[in-house]
């Protein structure tokens, strides 16, 4: 939320053209709106994020493990374009991924230990400050 719209004109991206990859070859890279050049970058991440979370899927197969990497994925190739643009790694981002992996050695879903993955997400709230009211 919001929905896609056009950089430039701002204008909604309607869904027909919001397919990946496909609609900016279609449209030639360019607003059916404005006409503004859409940079090449978008269906470059998509392809990229397709990528990924095909080698996920074939090297782990089907479980709820590699559900959950796959999920990781499409957060860390997000995390990873935004730090590109602004040097910063939002929390909305990073924490919930944090938590993700606690849970999942918690219901034995990852082939990490609990004791290991709670020490491992202690380590980084402690290092990145992630906590209210942590000490410095």
């Amino acid at each position: 939320m919001p929905r896609s719209a056009c950089p430039k004109c701002k204008t909604p991206i309607r869904i027909l053209d919001n397919i990946p990859v496909l609609s900016w070859l279609l449209l030639k890279g360019h607003c059916r709106h404005c006409d503004n050049k859409i940079s090449s970058r978008y269906p470059l991440v998509e392809l990229l994020t397709a990528a990924m979370c095909g080698i996920v899927a074939w090297y782990l197969g089907f479980s709820w493990y590699s559900i959950a990497l796959i999920g990781m994925t499409l957060v860390l190739i997000s995390a990873t374009f935004i730090d590109l643009d602004t040097m910063l790694l939002p929390d909305q981002l990073t924490v919930p991924l944090l938590w993700v992996g606690v849970a999942l050695a918690l219901l034995g879903i990852s082939p990490t230990s609990l004791q290991d993955s709670v020490i491992g997400a202690s380590r980084v709230i402690y290092a990145f400050g992630l906590c209210t009211g942590c000490s410095s």
